[in-house]
């Protein structure tokens, strides 16, 4: 796994865990963008973007290295368990502010948390609200803390979220989300299937392979960024089986480049 993928508080957690993270290159290299064109989730600033991440993805090892060697040597300090406690927490604080100065550019302290604790991994818009309000109802795999789900049930749609926990999750999730993962599915041929930043493995692919129904909107970012792998973007690509009907341009956080996608069945 990349660990840009990781983000701050999981970038963190591998540091002071003193874990060694793999350093192969990433499984989803086989979907690299290549030029913008007919091809919907190829596009500019996505393409700009990873390659930048590809610059801050080496900063961000060579950084986590050095946190770790500051990590073992604080814990080696010879100090009553009260001083070594308030020690690890200063260097925790520290390090969740470098990696998301690293990763995103961002310098306000826990700006990356507080994001995610809203919105999950994609802000929405209220554009992004009405297209799945009119494509309602909706079944949505990978919900996590059901944020999203929450938005849409404020203004009326009828939303059934699913998530089988592989993520980590907020303490409190702000809506009611079932245990399921894409096998589920076969219950909800009626519903409009919802994908939002699933993670970047073959999850969003056999989404596609159970799914039955007519409708599926998907917001993330396109090919070789954070989401789905080559198997998804290429089942939709393919205008035998799925027609574009709609690409809705979101809010992301600095140095993230998700979309949303509206995908009919031909």
């Amino acid at each position: 796994r990349r660990v840009f993928s990781l983000g701050p508080a999981g970038a963190a957690a591998a540091i002071f865990a003193h874990c060694q993270t793999d350093a192969r290159p990433d499984s989803g290299a086989a979907h690299v963008p290549g030029r913008a064109g007919s091809d919907p989730f190829v596009y500019e600033a996505l393409t700009a973007g990873i390659e930048r991440r590809r610059r801050k993805e080496a900063e961000l090892r060579a950084y986590m290295a050095l946190a770790q060697r500051e990590v073992a040597r604080v814990r080696a300090q010879a100090v009553p368990a009260e001083r070594l406690a308030k020690d690890m927490a200063a260097l925790r604080e520290r390090v969740l502010f470098d990696t998301q100065r690293i990763i995103y550019g961002v310098e306000e302290p826990h700006a990356r948390q507080a994001y995610l604790d809203r919105f999950g991994c994609a802000r929405w818009t209220d554009a992004a609200l009405d297209e799945l309000a009119r494509r309602a109802p909706i079944v949505e795999i990978g919900a996590g803390g059901g944020q999203w789900q929450a938005a849409l049930v404020a203004r009326g749609v009828d939303v059934i979220a699913y998530d089988n926990g592989a993520t980590l999750q907020p303490a409190t999730p702000p809506a009611a989300v079932r245990p399921g993962d894409e096998r589920v599915l076969a219950q909800h041929a009626d519903r409009t299937l919802f994908l939002c930043y699933p993670p970047d493995n073959a999850m969003a692919a056999e989404c596609l392979r159970h799914y039955r129904g007519r409708t599926v909107v998907y917001v993330g970012e396109g090919r070789g960024g954070a989401n789905a792998d080559a198997a998804f973007f290429d089942a939709l690509a393919d205008a035998g089986a799925w027609r574009c009907a709609a690409v809705v341009e979101l809010d992301p956080f600095p140095e993230c480049f998700e979309r949303m996608y509206v995908f009919e069945r031909v």
